[in-house]
């Protein structure tokens, strides 16, 4: 919890008071980050379903971007309050998402870089 009050709050001294912008994390940060028992952050992969059940990060939560309707549709019934933390593959399908949200007016947005791919470079851990 210490870890991700520190995360939170220089992502907040790099925003400011001014408007809120999406915030780009390499996943070390995004690892470092216990969404256990976060309640204001949202670990959201937006591969395909099949990818998701291939591995997925601990607490991540899967809303498909290639099914652009579905994906939009169900983003609306998230509360835009909370933190959201975008994660693809690679990094390409996880800009799309954020540029969804960001036109559906989130403004907790996190694109963590290099996605999937970066984090099994690092050898974090997947649930299969």
């Amino acid at each position: 919890m210490k870890k991700i009050l520190i995360i939170m709050f220089s992502i907040t001294l790099h925003l400011g008071c001014a408007q809120q912008e999406t915030v780009e994390i390499r996943v070390n940060e995004l690892q470092a980050i216990d969404f256990t028992n976060a309640k204001d952050s949202v670990l959201l992969d937006v591969r395909t379903l099949r990818e998701f059940y291939e591995g997925k990060i601990t607490h991540s939560e899967n809303i498909d971007v290639t099914k652009t309707d579905y994906f939009t549709s169900e983003v609306k019934k998230l509360d835009k309050s909370k933190h959201y933390f975008i994660i693809c593959r690679s990094g390409s399908r996880s800009k799309k998402a954020v540029s969804i949200m960001e036109d559906l007016g989130f403004e907790n947005l996190h694109h963590v870089t290099g996605g999937i791919l970066a984090w099994n470079k690092e050898n974090y851990p997947l649930d299969r």
